[in-house]
């Protein structure tokens, strides 16, 4: 298993990063591969900048803005939501990151106007969308749980796995969020076992949003489960300071200790 980040990318992270041994990082999409706003010469600085520290994008997360609205009946907000998903497909694909986390808690959200079986469907045509641009350009779709505290479509990890088997594109699976999982699952393991290779990326953080070992989910039989059933992706931190979607939770360490801690942590079960 491969070891990445949630964070911005500059120099100061990226040192940090190659500091503690990681091989990638996954920033958010919205701020810096944002196809509304990027521009080549700023493709090429990222590339420029990853290849300098040896390391890889191991997804990108936060992919819409967070004023986005994705599920809407106004056909004007849907077909620019739709663009913007396919084109940010193609910078993905400029700067190599193949696989893109699909979250966005309050982005996703169903307004309480649109029935929720409108509003799945609404995002599984979004899914359809990208998944088939995805597919075009080597670039896949993660979706990702999250709890019902922070958003109000697609909780559980059943959940996830019904949408993407409706959407139907091998260019459309899972991120596994343990995090959200803890809340949310009677178990980790059997929705792990349950999703099998559908999983392509998974999000790391213990309960608390800290670091694994310092709150309370087994990461002991986490890592052996996604080990059975051969996941060989990344194990990507989304802590709780490094995180730009987490900028009022504090770690109990610094990044460097606690970056390093995780990692040792996560290993031992290997």
């Amino acid at each position: 298993m491969r070891f990445s980040c949630c964070t911005d990318i500059t120099e100061e992270n990226l040192e940090l990063l190659t500091k503690v041994k990681y091989e990638g990082i996954e920033p958010a999409a919205y701020r810096q591969l944002n196809p509304e706003k990027i521009v080549d010469d700023e493709i090429d600085d990222i590339k420029n900048l990853l290849e300098s520290y040896n390391l890889k994008l191991a997804s990108a997360f936060c992919l819409y803005p967070p004023e986005s609205r994705l599920v809407s009946l106004d056909s004007s907000v849907l077909r620019r939501n739709t663009k913007y998903i396919k084109a940010l497909v193609e910078v993905s694909s400029k700067v190599d990151c193949q696989t893109l986390t699909f979250g966005g808690a309050k982005q996703r959200n169903i307004p309480a106007d649109i029935p929720k079986e409108k509003g799945l469907q609404i995002l599984v045509e979004l899914l359809k969308e990208g998944g088939k641009t995805g597919k075009d350009y080597g670039v896949r779709i993660a979706v990702e749980p999250i709890n019902r505290f922070e958003s109000n479509a697609l909780n559980r990890f059943s959940e996830v796995i019904e949408i993407v088997r409706r959407v139907e594109c091998e260019a459309v699976g899972v991120t596994a969020d343990v995090y959200h999982m803890d809340i949310e699952e009677t178990s980790i393991s059997n929705s792990i076992r349950e999703a099998g290779d559908l999983i392509w990326h998974t999000h790391i953080s213990d309960s608390n949003r800290d670091v694994p070992g310092f709150g309370k989910i087994d990461f002991g039989r986490t890592i052996r489960i996604l080990k059975e059933i051969g996941y060989d992706g990344y194990l990507s931190m989304e802590l709780a300071t490094l995180a730009p979607s987490y900028p009022n939770k504090t770690l109990t360490l610094g990044p460097e200790e606690a970056l390093a801690k995780a990692k040792k942590h996560l290993e031992s079960f290997s």
